[in-house]
């Protein structure tokens, strides 16, 4: 294979190889949006059986890559090419802290694998499965499961490609130069800063997997692609057909360009649709075509799934004019900076340029029943709307010398508020007493049914956006209603099906009600088995299901009494007690999602064996955990790990609550069973650090506070040697504003006290939380827009609530009275600030919204100010 030929074409942007293009059942996960760069590698590989998602549908895309989460990837790739699992995987130990009856046997099962296939091989015969990976160490074994599966490595197939430039390659560890470097060359990583020394996401893993891939492409050589045919399908399309399939990206199509012969001059206001077989491209004039053009794709540009396509030029004559027109638009959104009618010719659905049209010597005139264009006129030139809050009908008609060639159809034209009109139904919730049901299963029993959080896209182009004005039904009345908040009234056991519908969109849900009792069926646990020494004590989260695969809310789970260890010969004998409740020992009951946490703590002495702790529905045993207590031993090796929190991801936001994690030195015997943490401070043995005090702090109880956005580390001293480390980012999802909308003709004509919500229509946010108006205390001229964080909604508190931005009024003819408060005992709404204007004001005052931090304004108006003097 030429090695270099391929290469010349993937130094392009992704190159998608047909062996791994995404088949049409790829998994999709809730939290891998279309916008995430990172999705068709992620759902690729899913589909390949590389990489797997959580049980709650996710991916988790930012969360940090372990080396246990490595291993498992690179044994599932090994095992697509052929490579099978050792049969002593589970009798022969390959590393030193990952015994072979480890609760999680698939991590067993391939580091079996990739430590005899020599790809995967630890750190001093430790695989330190619950460590964080770096960039760099990730190349090194990219190099080697490269070479184990083709042959050759990622080293050698990047030796005769100039190397590209990497800023930071000075922070390479020298054994790992050659790899990170061919990495970049190799376009598997896209980036001048490679940042060896950092964590490495899951999503970015599989991005790297997917691009190595892609260099296994063995019939490159072999396989070109040639344009077909061209020819003009009308008017106004054009159409070019391939050989082969070619890559559906916008950049990629509008390589293929149409000149006009005459002039040579390239047609811009192209649009290009590739159909779904990759083989077709249709290109539409928002004009129209009419004479002689040259439809040219230059050698080497076009990208095809494979390789290029080889250069082509062909020319396509086309004789036309206008010859029939028609009207296309049937709504304007209302609070639209402009709005333009719009029409097309000949057929097409694509709107026509006005432009191109004059060009050709055509004039066009729009016709409306009511006086919505500029100077009150019914007709206008452009379509420009001066009005835009009224409804009115409109024709367009096509004029060239003086003479009629196409007269469109009367449409009625609708004036809405698109940011209120939903255009999709997207989501929502079957809830029963805060449980998200997703077996869309009703019990005669259920406390509070409802149908909630209906989401949806409006007419404004956003997305995920909680929809109002919802109307509900239920096809079958006699087994369920549906009342107008979306609680549901249940009758008797059936099938009803419940519409939900809001404006001109609904979606439909099917329910069964069953006369039934929700139970539990099903308990599942965050791991399989407990190995603990005398005195030391663990947490393990549970999650509880009914029979119908629902979260079971409110099962209490039946603890305290000791788990025993029995033999012919002696008594049974405690070794253990698993707690109620992990904090308080009190009774715990599952959550609404059926979640609870216990605690498992090992008796302090002469206890010793393996024992059980069951669950247990009457005579029937849901689920049973084995507790290993064994003798404290000598401390074998310490360990940083994560002991309290989901991830080391920490964030800004308090909305999220999301600010700190905990860490522990734990000590382990040499079986692997956890002792108890090593006790850190100043004048310790071991000293704990944050590596940037400007990201996080760390106190000596292992507590890990987010302080600014970016990377640091938690670092473990011992007489001044740095002896472990774990990665932590922090982030800051905090809401900020994005729209600001006013009200339409702002006039002030009396002294009577004006509401902010006279001026403003909406302030809206990047993220779907409530935002709340206070008046500035130093400052009456100004509001302060924020989101409210505590629960006693009491006005703006600096360094607690979320500072949004500020809204400002100012006037330079005339003094201002500054805002009011309407109601000094709540959180503010527009409605709730006020000013006034004295008799005898006469001008204007200019409102100022600005984000947070900007000095520029996001939105702004003026309101005409007309008070009389008496």
């Amino acid at each position: 294979m030429s090695y270099k030929k391929f290469l010349s074409s993937a130094a392009t942007a992704t190159l998608v190889a047909s062996a791994i293009v995404p088949a049409a059942s790829a998994a999709t996960f809730t939290d891998v949006t279309d916008d995430n760069s990172h999705k068709v590698a992620i759902e690729t590989l899913s589909e390949m059986g590389i990489v797997k998602g959580y049980e709650d549908g996710t991916y988790k895309p930012e969360k940090q890559l372990l080396r246990s989460n490595v291993v498992k990837m690179i044994g599932r790739w090994l095992e697509t090419e052929g490579y099978t699992i050792p049969e002593d995987w589970n009798t022969n130990q390959r590393f030193l802290d990952l015994p072979v009856d480890f609760p999680d046997q698939e991590l067993v099962k391939y580091a079996a694998l990739v430590m005899d296939q020599g790809v995967f091989t630890g750190s001093n015969k430790k695989l330190l499965h619950n460590t964080n990976m770096t960039r760099s160490q990730i190349a090194l074994v990219l190099n080697r499961v490269y070479e184990k599966l083709y042959g050759v490595s990622l080293v050698d197939l990047a030796e005769d490609i100039e190397d590209e430039v990497i800023e930071d390659m000075d922070d390479v560890f020298e054994d790992r130069k050659a790899a990170v470097q061919a990495l970049r060359d190799l376009k598997i990583s896209n980036v001048r800063k490679f940042q060896p020394n950092a964590p490495v996401t899951r999503a970015q893993f599989a991005s790297f997997i997917y691009r190595t891939l892609q260099l296994n492409e063995s019939d490159t050589e072999t396989y070109t692609t040639e344009v077909k045919s061209v020819a003009a399908i009308n008017v106004n399309t054009l159409q070019v057909e391939f050989t082969n399939a070619i890559l559906n990206e916008a950049s990629n199509l509008q390589q293929v360009k149409v000149y006009e012969k005459e002039s040579g001059k390239a047609l811009d206001s192209l649009t290009y649709t590739l159909s779904e077989d990759g083989k077709t491209l249709t290109i539409t004039n928002n004009g129209f075509f009419n004479g002689e053009y040259e439809v040219v794709v230059p050698n080497d540009t076009v990208q095809a799934v494979k390789g290029f396509v080889t250069g082509y030029q062909q020319t396509v004559k086309v004789e036309a004019g206008v010859q029939t027109v028609q009207a296309l638009t049937t709504t304007i959104d209302r609070n639209a900076k402009e709005a333009v009618l719009e029409f097309a010719i000949n057929g097409s659905n694509e709107k026509a340029s006005l432009a191109k049209l004059q060009e050709a010597g055509y004039q066009v005139e729009f016709q409306a029943t009511k006086a919505v264009f500029a100077d009150s006129s019914k007709t206008s030139a452009t379509g420009v709307l001066a009005v835009k809050n009224q409804d009115f009908k409109y024709k367009v008609v096509i004029f060239k010398d003086g003479e009629v060639v196409a007269e469109s159809a009367v449409v009625e034209v609708k004036s809405l508020d698109y940011s209120k009109v939903p255009t999709e139904i997207t989501s929502f919730e079957l809830q029963n007493d805060g449980v998200v049901l997703t077996s869309n299963v009703l019990t005669l029993n259920d406390a509070a049914p409802k149908i909630a959080n209906v989401k949806g896209t409006l007419k404004n182009g956003k997305v995920d956006q909680p929809l109002s004005d919802i109307t509900y039904s239920s096809s079958n009345p006699g087994v369920a209603l549906i009342k107008a908040d979306g609680t549901i009234e249940l009758l008797s056991a059936g099938t009803t099906t419940f519409t939900i519908k809001a404006g001109d969109v609904q979606k439909s849900v099917t329910v069964e009600v069953k006369d039934a009792t929700r139970t539990a069926t099903t308990v599942t646990a965050n791991t399989n088995e407990v190995k603990l020494v005398n005195g030391a004590s663990t947490t393990v989260a549970l999650t509880v299901k009914d029979q119908f695969g629902d979260p079971l809310k409110g099962y209490e789970i039946v603890g305290d009494a000791p788990v025993t260890v029995s033999t012919e010969e002696t008594t049974p004998t405690a070794i253990a007690t698993v707690a109620k409740n992990a904090e308080t020992h009190g009774k715990v009951v599952t959550d609404e999602k059926g979640e609870a946490v216990v605690k498992v703590t090992a008796l302090p002495a002469n206890a010793k064996g393996v024992g059980n702790f069951a669950i247990k529905e009457g005579t029937t045993t849901l689920f049973t955990l084995p507790i290993t207590v064994d003798e404290v031993g000598e401390v074998a090796y310490r360990k940083l790990e994560l002991v309290d929190g989901e991830d080391l991801i920490l964030d800004l936001n308090p909305l999220e609550k999301d600010q700190t994690l905990k860490v522990a030195y734990n000590q382990y015997n040499k079986a692997g069973y956890l002792i108890g943490k090593e006790t850190l401070g100043d004048n310790k043995t071991y000293q704990i650090k944050s590596s940037d005090t400007n990201v996080i702090t760390v106190s000596s109880n292992g507590t890990v506070t987010a302080v600014g956005t970016g990377t640091a580390k938690v670092q473990i001293f011992e007489g001044g040697i740095k002896v472990d480390e774990l990665t932590v980012t922090v982030i800051n999802t905090n809401p900020t504003l994005s729209t600001v909308t006013f009200n339409n003709d702002l006039k002030v004509t009396s002294s009577e006290a004006v509401t902010l919500d006279q001026w403003i229509k909406s302030v809206e946010l990047t993220k779907d939380v409530e935002v709340s108006f206070d008046v500035n205390g130093s400052n009456d001229k100004e509001i302060i827009v924020y989101v409210e964080t505590s629960s006693k909604a009491n006005g703006y508190t600096v360094g607690s609530d979320i500072l949004l931005g500020t809204i400002s009024i100012a006037s330079v003819d005339f003094a201002l009275s500054g805002f009011d408060r309407v109601d000094s005992a709540k959180t503010y709404n527009l409605s709730d600030i006020q000013t006034s204007f004295s008799r005898g004001n006469n001008g204007q005052v200019v409102l100022v919204v600005k984000k947070a931090g900007s000095a520029s304004a996001l939105a702004s108006t003026t309101v005409d100010v007309k008070v009389p003097a008496e």
